[in-house]
């Protein structure tokens, strides 16, 4: 076609018709490839709606300049096609089986949806382009460093292509307009994306495998979708990002590159996936996922046949990455550890909301800043945690906002530089106690941060941290204190401002004053069952001021036990009977009398009874005796000490020594060897 005549502006080729009435056909054999359809400069708008056979390898070219060709006729036969220029297949018949070229220069653009020749392989190279135009079209394969573009002002459109050969793209997939451009790959074969892609549209792999030639092969943060039996995304070593991960349990995203090392999918707007994770015989993979606090649901997997041990890193977001597992599918979530956060301002948490689930993946916290409330959440009870669980660069955090009874079992070591912290958060009249159960039975808890178990005031609710097995709170050089605003079952120095401390079987000791530190509780000391007992050490002074009912001994072996109310049973020295004092001793601090009401049994060291206040007096009148094995009574303190009779100090061999104030004693020769004041 050359330059229209004056006036004509478009020609157009239609079937004609043969004598039997059949619509007649073009058929196209030049004896190049080089030719075949030529449309010069200014020939007009040219229209073919006659059937074309592509009768031999052949080139279809359009002048740039005042020139189209749009065949909208069916195209059939095995002849490959060039495309140069701008060509706009419109017929959603056509067959034809040769390769289709779109090299530099050249446009091939659809004019109806499945246009392009499913049967042909397309190569699109330097700056041909093939575009969709609103379209969605199939080919049979896609190669080339050309574009694809979809280049729609506002309709999106999709682009299918595979088939069992393995071949690279190393060109640009992009939108080329407001409307995206999606691909979805078809067939058994390979399809490596080598190229820099911004299409925005997703990617579905329908049959066969995407492989990435570079690192975020696929558009950062559009959706990824795995379909089919036998379906694959190949990471090959390299980083990539998607928004979502969707698709069915048979697809999978695995890194099939030789050599060592991680490869991780960045997931941007992560949801729950039900893909298989795997390792790839060498390299390990490793998930980040990031969502605006649960959008849509909160991030979960559920593919049990994952195998995955780079971990999981749940990343910053605003409000917070939330990930929601659900009712937990054994396995799931890989091998690899569950990374809360990357520093302590970022905002990300774990949310259960199913009851009597256990998740087994080691899980480090690097922020307790959570989602909506702090931390790792529960709206359920019966959460069984079995990994290592480290507090890194935040504390260990776990947190309720129920109405029912929320409670996790941690089963594993909790370590690391921060400490452990419960907090309960709802402002539910309804709700009830939260449970923190530490029941490392394999092992001690080293963390080295502070123990904090709190109250929430508005709600008049409690955390409750219980310990099933010894040396579940770190203690000695090293360690921080337990602050315990709550209830709690523990070994350690004891720094509260209000709550329990709960023993509710067996026989448990809590031990209070590693590190020679002061300790002040407010609470009381507690056990619904078993004996509790309560030992202190270290030369610090602990306060003990609560109503308690432990049963148990206290012995000091250390510092001071000091109590500023009334120590009758029920007060701050519980049901105990007996006090033990060998290195240690009693203060009580208030003043008027009052009886002691307990038996004080003095060690191989000496024992201290003060009474600090000048108008206090501490009366053992009450008492059967005040015995020793070699120690012997010291008293300390401006007030009055009362001592009975019966006071037999290590068979008489031990003595008394006044060091401060008033001692009153009704006891014969026969009970102590000396008694000396102000030595």
């Amino acid at each position: 076609f050359g330059v229209s005549p004056y006036g004509i502006v478009s020609v157009t080729i239609a079937p004609g018709v043969t004598p039997a009435a059949v619509p007649g056909t073009l058929a196209v054999a030049p004896a190049s490839s080089a030719d075949g359809i030529s449309v010069g400069s200014n020939a007009g708008a040219i229209s073919i709606s006659a059937p074309v056979i592509l009768g031999a390898n052949q080139t279809w070219s359009v002048d740039a300049t005042g020139a189209s060709l749009n065949v909208s006729g069916a195209i059939t036969g095995s002849g490959t096609l060039g495309i140069s220029g701008l060509v706009t297949l419109s017929s959603a018949a056509n067959t034809y089986s040769g390769a289709t070229t779109v090299p530099n220069g050249g446009i091939l653009q659809g004019g109806a949806t499945n246009s392009f020749s499913a049967n042909s392989a397309v190569t699109v190279s330097g700056t041909g382009i093939l575009r969709l135009n609103g379209f969605s079209n199939t080919i049979q394969s896609l190669t080339g460093d050309g574009t694809v573009q979809n280049n729609h002002a506002s309709t999106g459109a999709t682009l299918t292509a595979g088939d069992a050969t393995d071949l690279t793209f190393s060109g640009t997939l992009q939108n080329g307009g407001v409307g995206t451009l999606a691909l979805n790959k078809t067939g058994t074969g390979i399809l490596t994306l080598s190229g820099t892609n911004t299409n925005t549209g997703g990617t579905t792999i329908t049959a066969g495998t995407i492989r990435q030639g570079v690192a975020n092969a696929l558009t950062s943060g559009t959706a990824l979708t795995i379909n089919g039996t036998i379906t694959f995304f190949d990471l090959n070593g390299l980083n990539a990002s998607v928004s979502t991960l969707g698709g069915v349990s048979t697809g999978t995203v695995t890194d099939n590159a030789t050599g060592s090392g991680t490869s991780t999918l960045s997931i941007t707007t992560a949801g729950s996936s039900a893909v298989k994770i795997t390792d790839g015989a060498s390299r390990t993979v490793a998930l980040r996922v990031t969502n605006l606090n649960g959008t849509p649901t909160g991030f979960s997997l559920s593919n049990s046949a994952n195998t995955f041990s780079g971990g999981i890193v749940l990343t910053n977001s605003v409000g917070g990455t939330r990930m929601a597992p659900g009712t937990i599918t054994a396995g799931a979530y890989g091998t690899g550890a569950i990374t809360i956060g990357e520093s302590p301002t970022d905002q990300a948490g774990i949310f259960f909301q199913t009851a009597t689930q256990t998740l087994t993946n080691p899980i480090i916290f690097n922020t307790a800043l959570g989602t909506d409330r702090v931390g790792i959440r529960t709206d359920a009870a019966g959460i069984t945690l079995s990994g290592v669980i480290t507090a890194n660069l935040a504390p260990a955090t776990f947190t309720a906002n129920t109405a029912t009874a929320g409670s996790f079992t941690l089963t594993n070591q909790v370590t690391g530089a921060s400490g452990l912290v419960l907090d309960i958060t709802s402002l539910s009249a309804s709700a009830t106690q939260f449970l923190v159960t530490l029941n490392n039975t394999a092992g001690t808890n080293n963390y080295q941060g502070d123990t904090v178990v709190n109250f929430n005031a508005a709600s008049g609710k409690s955390a409750t941290l219980q310990l099933l097995a010894a040396n579940q709170i770190p203690n000695g050089a090293g360690t921080g204190n337990v602050i315990v605003n709550s209830n709690l079952t523990g070994i350690g120095l004891l720094s509260l401002a209000g709550g329990n401390v709960a023993s509710t079987s067996g026989t448990v000791t809590l031990t209070l004053g590693d590190n020679n530190a002061n300790g002040n509780h407010s609470g009381a000391i507690n056990n619904t069952s078993g004996t509790l007992s309560v030992t202190k050490i270290g030369s610090g002074t602990q306060t003990l001021s609560g109503a308690s009912n432990f049963g148990g001994a206290l012995t000091v072996n250390g510092g001071l036990v000091v109590v500023p109310s009334s120590p009758l049973t029920g007060g701050p020295l519980g049901n105990s009977a007996l006090v033990n004092l060998s290195g240690g001793g009693i203060s009580h601090t208030a003043s008027g009398p009052v009886d002691f009401n307990r038996t004080i049994a003095i060690g191989t060291s000496n024992g201290t009874v003060s009474v600090a206040s000048a108008t206090g007096v501490l009366n053992l009148n009450s008492l059967t005796a005040i015995t020793s094995t070699g120690g012997n009574l010291i008293k300390t303190g401006p007030g009055t000490l009362l001592i009975p009779a019966s006071t037999t100090l290590n068979g008489g061999a031990a003595g008394v020594v006044v060091n401060e104030g008033t001692l009153r004693a009704g006891y014969g020769s026969a009970g102590i060897a000396t008694a000396s004041v102000g030595a």
